[in-house]
C-alpha cells in the first residue's frame, strides 16, 4: 500500500466530502441522506446488551464471530443460491471496509478498475486511495448496463469491474441478463467482480434481487460486499461483510487485520439476533419506503423542470433537470433554499444534469422538502 501521504493526495476534494463536511442547517429537510430514519429495532439492541452482559466484550476471531459468519453463510445460500462457506467470509467494519479491503488487497498501482457511471462515489475514491485508476463506464439513458461499452474500456490494465445492485444513485435493479452481460466480459478478460448489494431487500413493484454469485460462472472470481446497516437500520452498528470462493477472501484477512483487527463483538452479537429474529421489521421498513417512495415520485410530477425513472430498489430517486445550472450549482443552491440533496457528478461524469434526492427521511420532511424543491424551480425557472 502507499504511504498515507501519497493516499490522501490521491483522494483529493470530493463533492462528497465537501458535503460531509458541511454544517446543514438544523431547518433544513434533510433529502440528501443515505441513513434510514428509523431506530435499530428493539429486540437487536436488547441482543446487545445480553452478550456484554454474557461477557463478549473481549476481542473478537479476526474473522469475525464463528457463529455470525456461519448464520450469514447460511443466509447468503438461501438468498443467492450459492454455496457460501465460512472459510469465504469476512465479518468487517461495515461494507466500506469491505470494499476498501477487495480493492487494496487486490489492485496494484496503475491497474485499472471498471466502474460504472453513475454509481456510488466510494468506489472510485478508494481505488485512487490505492493507486489504481477508476475508469467510468457509461450506463445508458435508462441506466441500464450495456455489454459493448464495458467490453471496449477492457484494457491489458484491467483487473476488476464493480457493480451496486441496486444501483446507489439511480435506484435500477439489474437483471440476470445484465449481471449474465458482466460475467461475460469478465470471464472473457479474467475480471474480478465486486459485487456490492447492500441495499437487496429494498426492492419495489414486485421486482426481484438477483445476486451475482447466484451466476455460476461469477463463482470462483466475484466478491460480494453487504452489511446490515441498511436492511436493519444499523449504520451507527459497522457491522459488514465480504463473501466469496475461499481462495478470494482468505487472502484479505491480514488486511482486515490491519485496518480494524476485529469488529465490535457485541455489534457482531447483535447482527446475529438481525439474522436469527423476526424478519417483520425489514418488512415494515420496506413498507414504509413504499409509502414515502410514492410520496415522492407524486411530488417530481408536479415540478416542471424536473423528472425521473422511477427506482427499482435503494432509496433514492435520480432525477433529471432542466435548468441553467450544473449539478453542482444547482446543489449548493438547494441547499440555501433550505432543502439538501446530492449532486450527480458525486456518482460520476454522467451525473451531470440530474441531482439525487432519498426518500428515508419521514413523510412530513419530504413534503416539506419536496415543497421548498418546487418552490425552488418555479423560481430558478
Amino acid at each position: 500500500m502507499p504511504p498515507l501521504s501519497e493516499m490522501l493526495k490521491r483522494l483529493g476534494t470530493t463533492e462528497r466530502s465537501k458535503l460531509m463536511a458541511r454544517t446543514i442547517p438544523e431547518e433544513t429537510a434533510r433529502l440528501h441522506i443515505g441513513d434510514p430514519f428509523f431506530d435499530t429495532p428493539a429486540h437487536i439492541c436488547h441482543a446487545a446488551l445480553e452478550a456484554m452482559q454474557e461477557g463478549y466484550t473481549n476481542y473478537a476471531p479476526f474473522p469475525g464471530d464463528a457463529e455470525l459468519r456461519e448464520e450469514t453463510c447460511r443466509f447468503l445460500r438461501q438468498e443467492c443460491g450459492a454455496d457460501f462457506q465460512t472459510d469465504g467470509l469476512l465479518i468487517t467494519n461495515g461494507a466500506t471496509e469491505a470494499i476498501f479491503c477487495s480493492l487494496a488487497g487486490y489492485i496494484d498501482p496503475g491497474d485499472e478498475v471498471l466502474v460504472f457511471d453513475p454509481t456510488y462515489s466510494l468506489y472510485a475514491t478508494c481505488v485512487r486511495a490505492v493507486g489504481g485508476v477508476s475508469v467510468s463506464v457509461p450506463l445508458s439513458a435508462q441506466f441500464r448496463v450495456m455489454k459493448e461499452e464495458l467490453r471496449q474500456r477492457v484494457s491489458t490494465r484491467s483487473k476488476m469491474v464493480i457493480i451496486n445492485n441496486p444501483n446507489n444513485p439511480t435506484g435500477m435493479l439489474y437483471s440476470r441478463d445484465e449481471l449474465k452481460a458482466v460475467a461475460e466480459v469478465a470471464v472473457e478478460n479474467d475480471l474480478l467482480v465486486l459485487s456490492d448489494e447492500v441495499y437487496h431487500k429494498f426492492v419495489y413493484d414486485g421486482a426481484e434481487h438477483v445476486s451475482a454469485a447466484a451466476l455460476p460462472e461469477l463463482r470462483e472470481r466475484c466478491l460480494v460486499v453487504n452489511s446490515f446497516s441498511k436492511t436493519y437500520a444499523m449504520t451507527g452498528w459497522r457491522v459488514g461483510y465480504v463473501a466469496g470462493a475461499e481462495a478470494i477472501v482468505k487472502p484479505l484477512l491480514p488486511l482486515h487485520c490491519a485496518l480494524t483487527g476485529t469488529v465490535n463483538h457485541p455489534a457482531q452479537r447483535a447482527a446475529l439476533t438481525a439474522l436469527r429474529g423476526p424478519q417483520d421489521c425489514v418488512d415494515d421498513m420496506r413498507s414504509e419506503y413504499v409509502s414515502r417512495r410514492e410520496k415522492m415520485l407524486s411530488a417530481i410530477q408536479r415540478i416542471e423542470g424536473l423528472s425521473c425513472i422511477p427506482p427499482d430498489g435503494a432509496f433514492y430517486v435520480f432525477c433529471k433537470f432542466d435548468l441553467p445550472l450544473t449539478s453542482a450549482e444547482l446543489t449548493e443552491e438547494l441547499i440555501n433554499r433550505g432543502v439538501a440533496v446530492r449532486s450527480g457528478t458525486e456518482y460520476g461524469p454522467c451525473g451531470e444534469g440530474h441531482i439525487r434526492l432519498a426518500f428515508t427521511p419521514p413523510a412530513l420532511e419530504i413534503e416539506e422538502g419536496m415543497e421548498r424543491l418546487g418552490k425552488a424551480f418555479r423560481e430558478l425557472k
